[in-house]
């Protein structure tokens, strides 16, 4: 049976920027998600409100029962009792001059679209603009100062890492997209609007991380069809598709931020000429962040946790930031090891196929790797590297202790 090589990538958003939502094609009134002022009630309450509706109105304030929501939104909002409603209003930032006329004409494009609208209401959250790659604008809204007062949503996205095992174990490769709202509770609204589009619409076998959508096949004709399916059901829900965002069949593709080929997946390049070229840092801010960048990779690179050891030293809260010779060792061995990174799965099955673990116990911590074996491979397929420092009590065990710890680990 052929292996699925072939798949499409969509990337849905249904609009949400600056405090609304998309409207669907038989909605008459433009609506926006605000909270509601009321005189005699003593809870928070979210709802949909139309634009002419004042602060402060009285209409349907006798009424304790909850306001009928859109079907596709019930379920996601939820509402906790409060003494009051707290009114969020934060102040504009002073935004790049280049970006104020494209900014402009997209919030005219999107008022002209039926998908903001204007409203006298005194809540207020800052748009941030944001340059893309391509040199264009991306409207961003800044909820921080809303998120505060809003209620969390439990978690509705699925987890990244069974999503990329899910998609070794098909073989299958896929592609990103990045218009939709994030931040607090977006994405997970986002999320739940999207799924519950495609259950109702019954679209075929496809993974779905926010807006970032994926089917695969045996054939590109396949391929294809799924993906025109899915589409549709989407455009017949209210949702807005752009057309640069929609990949076709493909043997490589990237998705959630990594390169799959033929099911392996790798660190893109444009990903490894950027950390290839990055200046040391020079404070404490800095390292952190590229050593959380680093660790989103850290799978690739045999004995990471033992490399960047001497750059975690100098992000403790008690120690001052000192950039010694370890320090530089380390920042350069981890950018070479990015550079030489292998490719990893996918996960085959067969009864031919063995797995191989690797484990070692080094002088400053166990490590450890998994890879698969099939017939007339020397070495096999590296499925992960692991690694980390000894904990406690641990440095001191004997080499015997030691050794027994790494196989542990790596059990």
């Amino acid at each position: 049976m052929a292996t699925p090589t072939s798949m499409i990538g969509t990337a849905a958003t249904q609009t949400l920027a600056i405090s609304t939502v998309a409207e669907t094609e038989n909605q008459a009134i433009p609506v926006s998600i605000a909270p509601i002022h009321k005189k005699k009630w003593t809870r928070k309450s979210v709802r949909l409100v139309k634009d002419d509706d004042e602060l402060g109105s009285t209409q349907g304030q006798e009424e304790e029962v909850e306001p009928e929501l859109d079907p596709s939104v019930v379920g996601l909002l939820r509402v906790e009792e409060q003494q009051e409603t707290t009114t969020v209003h934060r102040q504009q930032y002073r935004t790049n001059r280049d970006s104020l006329v494209p900014i402009h004409k997209l919030i005219h494009q999107l008022e002209g679209q039926g998908a903001i609208s204007r409203t006298l209401l005194p809540f207020n959250s800052p748009i941030w603009p944001v340059r893309k790659s391509n040199g264009e604008w991306r409207l961003t809204v800044d909820y921080r100062g809303l998120n505060e007062v809003t209620p969390p949503m439990s978690a509705a996205v699925p987890d990244m890492l069974e999503l990329q095992y899910e998609l070794e174990s098909k073989a299958a490769k896929c592609t990103p997209g990045t218009d939709c709202p994030r931040g607090g509770n977006s994405p997970t609204i986002c999320h739940g609007l999207i799924q519950s589009a495609l259950e109702q619409g019954e679209a075929p076998e496809h993974l779905q991380y926010i807006d970032d959508i994926i089917v695969w096949g045996n054939s590109a004709e396949e391929v294809s069809e799924k993906g025109k399916k899915i589409i549709q059901i989407l455009l017949q829900a209210g949702f807005t598709i752009k057309g640069s965002k929609v990949k076709g069949p493909a043997q490589e593709i990237q998705f959630l931020g990594i390169r799959w080929h033929d099911g392996r997946h790798q660190i893109p390049m444009d990903i490894i000429n950027k950390i290839a070229a990055m200046s040391p840092p020079t404070n404490k801010k800095e390292t952190q962040a590229f050593l959380d960048g680093m660790g989103f990779w850290r799978m690739h690179i045999p004995n990471y946790s033992l490399i960047v050891s001497p750059l975690y030293h100098v992000t403790r809260k008690k120690s001052d930031f000192k950039w010694g010779p370890e320090q530089r060792q380390a920042f350069e061995q981890m950018k070479q090891e990015i550079v030489h990174a292998v490719a990893l799965g996918p996960v085959r099955a067969g009864p031919d196929v063995k797995h191989v673990l690797h484990n070692a116990a080094t002088e400053n911590g166990p490590t450890w790797s998994l890879r698969q074996k099939a017939p007339g491979e020397t070495r096999g397929r590296p499925l992960g590297f692991w690694s980390r420092g000894y904990r406690g009590s641990e440095a001191r065990y004997t080499p015997m202790e030691k050794e027994i710890l790494a196989a542990y680990e790596g059990v």
